[in-house]
């Protein structure tokens, strides 16, 4: 078995590990819909992806809840 040629890791780019506090709906006053993830493990050993959905407040108003 030869040697493989792999590409030096030194020679790669440099990670921007701080672009997501750039990300518009990540900034303070952001009025849009937002999505939290939770991986959550069970006794089980076995895991679960919940989600959750949060409107702005302002999309609440606009409902009209006497037809729920």
């Amino acid at each position: 078995m030869q040697p493989r040629q792999l590409p030096n890791l030194q020679d790669a780019m440099k990670i921007d590990w701080d672009d997501w506090k750039s990300w518009e709906w990540m900034q303070p006053g952001w009025k849009g819909v937002k999505m939290h993830s939770q991986c959550v493990i069970n006794a089980d050993g076995s895991a679960e992806i919940r989600s959750v959905l949060l409107l702005p407040a302002s999309a609440l108003e606009a409902k009209d809840w006497s037809e729920s």
